[in-house]
């Protein structure tokens, strides 16, 4: 950011503007040149509109607009990209995945090209748009307020088209009408909200807006038509609808390559890991797995730092068809333990057919009481619960029933720095989990809880829940994920002999650890005595 933009924004600061009335200013100015022959207090009013202070305030703080003017008058396209990303909901995103996606397209032979979330590019892609005369380039722009500056930048290159149809509607593909050789596309993320379910339920397979996306972009495709996406992570341990999806872009479309990037990528606008899919109408018979992650990264500047290709397989396209879900960091494994754990003989099931699971209870206001108690991570030790550390809140236990802890429910710690997982037990108190914790509740008489809770607390248990891990610097366990993780499904008998072993050697290495630290506590003392003599 030059300095005639940051004096810009400190200014606008001052003036009162907020970042969309600052866009629009921008945009005024930007637009209207031509009106603007001598510069007066009136006739920049005038161009400005509503979006300034009523007229007496404006003629108070005429020195600071007159100023602004200026340095907005001095702007290059580069600074009206850069003023777009002021916003916190833009999507903007590293330089080096937009150069990533820039060579994608010089070294492709498409002749029409879509691109969503235009709005988070930078500078370079106005450059290679100009540099391909030949090429028609239509572009979205996910939120509506870019679209004017959006505009500006790009109105004197005539092979661009600004689409100004909604990519999330149902009436989409009749409006846009065209078809595109390639599609490169960032779209919007989340779930659609309760209100406007109803309308799309019908029309779309799922209720994400990443995913109603995909769909209608698919339908957009030539014959030979390529799709690169940005997808947020449930596409790829989603249950339910997403996994239908999952399927369905599988047994219709042909995966050309799916890759996991690290999280940060988005970091003006979120930390999550996200994942790009690559998929088209002509056909494959292999699927390229790749991990990506940052190197050169200084000072946590994601924006500016490589992303380094950290590992790459590839399977065939039947192989591929074959997986429950896209799990790339636990395809891709080059853990011995973890590897040798895939490769084993021993037959496995998935939490989600053994089990239900539930996210802790949010706290907002703690009063101390006894009515419930709850489980924080600070509680767990050993794999034990501490339940004379915990602490009981004042609600009634019918507001909170749907979080009450049954007996051998296991915690697993979602957030924080380190996994823990533990076994409730059932206690006097009603107790419920923070939610800092993902509830196991096993409901599958083939499978023991105690046995479920050792599993994860071994090196092999907690390797596959940090392949879940999502952030960059706190660790994030979406619950919807545990679903995917495989158990070894052994007989009762083997179940019932591990956790005997495992609780006699558990009591006997706490018993051994009390004396040692009791010796310990009691030498510091002695010591202590000696100088005190």
């Amino acid at each position: 950011m030059n300095n005639s933009l940051v004096k810009a924004e400190r200014l606008s600061f001052e003036i009162g503007m907020s970042t969309i009335a600052f866009q629009e200013f921008v945009y005024r100015i930007i637009s209207n040149k031509s009106r603007i022959i001598t510069l007066d207090a009136d006739t920049l009013y005038d161009v400005a509109g509503n979006w300034v202070d009523n007229k007496e305030d404006f003629n108070l703080k005429w020195a600071k607009y007159e100023e602004l003017y200026k340095l907005i008058d001095s702007f290059s396209k580069e600074d009206i990209l850069e003023v777009l990303k002021l916003q916190k909901n833009i999507l903007s995103f590293s330089l080096d995945l937009e150069m990533q996606f820039i060579n994608y397209i010089k070294n492709s032979t498409s002749k029409s090209i879509l691109i969503v979330g235009v709005e988070g590019y930078s500078i370079n892609l106005y450059k290679l748009i100009k540099s391909l005369p030949n090429i028609n380039f239509d572009l979205i722009v996910n939120n509506p307020v870019c679209t004017k500056l959006v505009n500006e930048v790009y109105k004197d290159l005539m092979n661009v088209k600004i689409v100004p149809y909604n990519l999330y509607g149902t009436s989409f593909t009749d409006e846009i009408k065209s078809k595109y050789d390639l599609i490169i596309a960032i779209p919007t993320w989340g779930n659609v909200p309760i209100s406007s379910r109803d309308e799309l339920n019908n029309s779309f397979m799922t209720d994400r807006w990443d995913l109603i996306a995909t769909e209608n972009l698919l339908k957009c495709l030539t014959e030979k038509g390529t799709l690169k996406i940005i997808l947020a992570p449930p596409i790829m341990f989603g249950m339910g609808k997403i996994k239908a999806f999952r399927d369905y872009l599988v047994k219709n479309y042909n995966i050309y390559e799916v890759s996991s990037l690290p999280a940060g990528v988005f970091e003006r606008f979120t930390m999550i890991k996200t994942v790009m899919i690559t998929l088209g109408k002509l056909n494959t018979s292999t699927v390229k797995i790749k991990h990506y992650e940052f190197k050169n990264l200084k000072r946590r500047d994601f924006y500016r730092a490589d992303i380094s290709l950290e590992a790459e397989l590839s399977m065939t396209k039947e192989e591929f068809a074959r997986l429950d879900d896209w799990n790339i960091d636990l395809l891709l494994v080059q853990d011995s333990d973890l590897q040798q754990f895939k490769d084993s003989q021993k037959p496995t099931v998935k939490i989600k057919d053994i089990a239900t699971i539930f996210r802790g209870k949010a706290i907002s206001k703690v009063a101390a009481g006894d009515d419930v108690k709850v489980i924080n991570i600070s509680d767990i030790n050993e794999g034990k619960i501490d339940y004379e550390k915990t602490n009981g809140i004042e609600i009634e236990p019918r507001k909170v029933a749907s979080y009450i802890l049954e007996d051998k429910d296991i915690l697993i710690s979602s957030r924080g720095t380190i996994i823990k997982v533990a076994m409730y037990e059932e206690q006097k108190e009603k107790y419920i989990p923070s939610v800092n914790f993902s509830v196991i509740r096993i409901h599958d008489d083939r499978i023991r809880s105690e046995y479920v809770a050792i599993f994860f607390n071994t090196e092999i248990g907690k390797k596959l829940l940090n392949s879940l891990q999502r952030g960059a610097v706190i660790m994030n366990i979406n619950s919807k994920d545990l679903n995917s993780i495989d158990i070894p499904l052994v007989s009762l008998e083997e179940q019932d002999s591990l956790i005997a072993k495992y609780n006699d050697e558990y009591n006997k290495y706490i018993s051994m650890l009390d004396k040692i630290t009791k010796c310990w506590i009691n030498c510091k003392q002695d010591i202590n005595e000696y100088f005190l003599k």
